[in-house]
């Protein structure tokens, strides 16, 4: 058996980061993936950061730098404060920028896969991309779309999602329709919400 990637987290900043660092620590151990302490050896990165004061937006970059050197190979994802007032000073170094890359490529291929064109240039830039981006970022991965902002899965709202990727990506249409159908039951009913990580569920009978 394949041992599981390993994936190291590193924190800065205030109690939404800690928790924010903390929830993702969870996901990743729940997708069988090993969270190794940061210092060690590891075949992914996170450093959430922080900007608050000089001293924090420091040690972000040093963060990432020492990571850098005893990982050269492994992709790092700046997260946080300090990579959104820096964009361009975080992209410098090179596992950022190269990761950075990778990331827009892997944009472009899905969101660019249908495109639509009507004289109202507004609408264009909503039906190219816009909309495929937020429906997969906000809705199917982080589930903080409008109105569902506690990260749970709904079953009819995450099912109702992926009816926008028909023509885009059809396998997560089907994982999406395996997933939710783990959480009916035998008598037709279903669990109307539920989170992954913390197995915190609420049963309904309103789909039977």
């Amino acid at each position: 058996m394949d041992s599981p990637l390993k994936i190291a987290i590193y924190n800065l900043g205030c109690r939404v980061n800690a928790y924010e660092s903390f929830a993702l620590a969870d996901i990743a151990r729940a997708r069988g993936l090993e969270v190794v302490p940061w210092g060690e050896k590891a075949d992914f990165a996170v450093v959430n950061s922080c900007a608050l004061t000089v001293l924090a937006q420091a040690k972000t970059r040093q963060a990432i730098r020492i990571f850098a050197r005893a990982n050269p190979d492994s992709p790092i994802a700046v997260t946080g404060c300090y990579a959104q007032i820096a964009p361009g000073e975080v992209g410098k170094i090179s596992n950022v920028k190269e990761e950075y890359k990778k990331v827009k490529e892997y944009w472009e291929d899905i969101t660019g896969k249908v495109h639509v064109k009507t004289p109202v240039e507004s609408m264009n830039i909503l039906l190219n991309g816009w909309l495929i981006y937020q429906t997969i970022s906000a809705r199917l991965l982080a589930r903080s779309g409008y109105y569902q902002s506690g990260g749970a899965f709904g079953f009819r709202d995450q099912l109702q999602d992926t009816i926008a990727l028909k023509y885009i990506n059809p396998e997560i249409m089907k994982n999406q329709i395996i997933k939710h159908s783990s959480h009916q039951f035998i008598e037709g009913d279903v669990e109307h919400w539920w989170h992954d990580e913390t197995r915190k569920r609420h049963k309904n009978k309103i789909f039977r």
